[in-house]
């Protein structure tokens, strides 16, 4: 790709119904028998890539070329991320053409064509055309709205936000549980500890009464025994 193939300025575009995937037809005039080598397609595919990522700083995007034998030309189909952050890049650039005199009806339309590029928003009716490019964005994707794009991110964060919902609702069921657990060990524990207390209190009332029993029956003996030695005298 030469000078003159040169990305203009990047801008805004605002329709109703797209190609999804986001998608933006690219269509670069080939006089020469060049688009029927297949090399030669997939290095202007890349070299487009380089060119939208290092000069323009287009990121996450796939460039896909194909050789349109009817009119003679380069179709490049560059697909942007799916989010709405994809869909402003897709418009912005299919913008910069349109305002550089080289978009969708610039190309249709009557007179020779320059050669550098032309492009624009891949829609409905570039999805239910005839041909390379009708063939190609059927196996690319789908029609839709952004609307329904914007009603289908709001379906899948409020499934990913009930998906999280659950989860710490289980996990906190689980934490109730092993507190409730918990408490029951502790109290059974306790339970042990005062069983064992007063065991303990009630070995030690015996052992001192035993104690006194014993001590008595000295005091007792040592009397009869002070008797015996009196008796004897």
């Amino acid at each position: 790709m030469g000078d003159h193939d040169e990305l203009p300025f990047v801008g805004n575009v605002n329709q109703d119904e797209f190609v999804y995937p986001w998608t933006v037809i690219i269509k670069k005039p080939c006089t020469s028998d060049l688009g029927n080598d297949r090399n030669y397609v997939e290095e202007c595919g890349m070299g487009l890539h380089s060119k939208l990522v290092l000069g323009h700083g287009f990121t996450h995007i796939k460039v896909h070329p194909l050789w349109n034998q009817q009119d003679h030309s380069l179709s490049f189909f560059v697909r942007f991320k799916k989010d709405l952050s994809g869909f402003h890049y897709a418009t912005s650039l299919a913008k910069s053409f349109e305002l550089n005199g080289r978009g969708k009806k610039d190309w249709f339309g009557e007179g020779e064509k320059t050669s550098r590029l032309y492009g624009w928003m891949a829609v409905e009716d570039d999805y239910m055309t005839e041909g390379v490019i009708g063939e190609y964005l059927h196996q690319l994707g789908k029609l839709q709205t952004v609307a329904g794009i914007l009603y289908e991110e709001v379906m899948e964060k409020n499934r990913i936000l009930k998906k999280i919902e659950c989860m710490y609702n289980e996990t906190s069921l689980r934490f109730s549980n092993q507190m409730d657990k918990n408490d029951r060990l502790e109290r059974k524990h306790s339970d042990e500890l005062r069983e064992m207390q007063q065991e303990h209190d009630e070995m030690k009332s015996a052992l001192d009464t035993q104690r006194k029993e014993l001590e008595f029956c000295r005091s007792e003996l040592e009397k009869h025994k002070a008797e015996i030695e009196a008796a004897k005298k």
